[in-house]
């Protein structure tokens, strides 16, 4: 009797530990699924930016002036960054 009543609390336990360890693979799933769509997010926009960017290098072969060294280049474009005035 006392090992049956042992045996039943250890099934409880673990059926209370299975519980909780599914709930964490789940939040981690979705946590997963999160983080994949922010990087799809974040390609996206380095493609852009690379595009935009070589937009700007081809401008620059066609007469516009090439950026100088030295100069501001990019630093009047908001970029998150601080802005030089």
């Amino acid at each position: 009797m006392a090992k049956n009543k042992r045996l039943l609390d250890e099934v409880t336990k673990l059926r209370v530990s299975f519980e909780e360890l599914s709930a964490q693979h789940v939040r981690a799933e979705d946590t997963v699924e999160s983080l994949q769509i922010e990087v799809m997010r974040q390609k996206g926009l380095n493609e852009k930016l690379e595009n935009d960017l070589m937009g700007l290098d081809k401008k620059g072969d066609r007469g516009t002036p090439p950026l100088v060294q030295g100069s501001q280049g990019l630093a009047g474009l908001d970029i998150g960054g601080k802005q030089v005035h």
